[in-house]
């Protein structure tokens, strides 16, 4: 299977972006609600077990997926990822992760300061950044959501964003249209005001790396890249 083949959506693969979508929306709502009843905490709470272990839902639901798609296709792993030279592709991955850095702070702060002029709030970090910071995070907590939001929530998210929900938009709307929808709808589930227009623009670098390269492999690599980047700088700051 060449990588560009790889991109085509297979049986199923309607259904798969459909239970995406699904659960995203579930997982919005869910937070949402849980503010509306106040059952939400104020302000950001130290990091325990338990929030580690729920982080790992979302890899778990993209894993399942993925790996149910390399039975049906009885595909190799090298072709799901669209990978022809994995160590050259994580590499391209690493720079334009890093080269992404740039343009998607300066988005980030200047939606930060639009935000502050408006609501006369002083931007804040991502809640997990914040929970990082807390001194009730134990390290072995704050290690374990560090390595999952480094490795394992990049590589689920790439295939939730841009192998099946992108294949599937492509396949019925077209490429700019599926760049755009797959974009906007990757930084909205976010919910954090300040870093949307960013990671929209950052989903929309991947889609279209995704499409033009044919591999999942690069954009995974892009994306981890990408979050140790934020991660470093964000608790370096």
């Amino acid at each position: 299977m060449s990588p560009r083949a790889a991109l085509e959506p297979s049986r199923g693969t309607d259904a798969d972006a459909l239970m995406v979508l699904a659960f995203g929306l579930l997982c919005v709502s869910g937070g949402v609600v849980s503010g509306l009843l106040g059952s939400a905490p104020a302000t950001p709470q130290p990091i325990t077990a338990a929030h580690a272990v729920a982080m790992l839902i979302m890899p778990a639901f993209a894993a399942a997926l993925f790996f149910r798609r390399q039975v049906e296709t009885r595909a190799s792993l090298r072709a799901l990822l669209g990978s022809g030279d994995p160590l050259r592709d994580v590499v391209r991955g690493l720079c334009i992760g890093l080269a992404s850095l740039p343009a998607t702070l300066g988005l980030a702060y200047l939606t930060g300061m639009l935000l502050q002029w408006a609501t006369g709030l002083p931007p804040e970090a991502q809640p997990v950044i914040e929970s990082l910071r807390l001194p009730g995070t134990s390290k072995a907590a704050a290690i374990a959501a560090g390595l999952i939001s480094i490795a394992l929530t990049p590589a689920a998210e790439e295939i939730l964003y841009r192998d099946i929900l992108l294949g599937a938009l492509r396949r019925r709307r077209g490429a700019a249209a599926a760049v755009a929808l797959s974009s906007l709808y990757f930084g909205l589930l976010h919910l954090h005001a300040p870093v949307v227009p960013a990671l929209v623009v950052f989903g929309a670098v991947l889609a279209i790396v995704r499409i033009r390269s044919g591999s999942l492999l690069v954009c995974i690599a892009a994306h981890a890249t990408f979050n140790a980047a934020n991660l470093t700088l964000a608790l370096l700051a």
